[in-house]
């Protein structure tokens, strides 16, 4: 990584850190369209978590993209739906 990019990167995860901390929660931030694939990247990314917290905090930002993949991934997540 360049420099900007590691500068970007620290300062992300101590704000992460911080808002884990204020939120008693995990957090998942995401840029980008909900695609067909996108919430298997989250379920893939979510099993990663090696400390675990009773809460998940997802902050997105998209610019649209497609339903039947954002309304699966909320009844997965909220409901444990399939």
């Amino acid at each position: 990584m360049g420099l900007v990019d590691n500068l970007v990167h620290q300062n992300l995860d101590l704000n992460r850190t911080k808002l884990c901390d204020l939120l008693n929660s995990n957090v998942i931030f995401y840029y980008g369209p909900i695609l067909f694939n996108t919430p298997r990247i989250f379920y893939d990314f979510i099993n990663t978590i090696e400390k675990k917290k009773k809460t998940l905090s997802i902050i997105l930002t998209t610019s649209g993209g497609v339903v039947e993949p954002t309304v699966r991934w909320f009844s997965y997540s909220c409901f444990g739906l399939s």
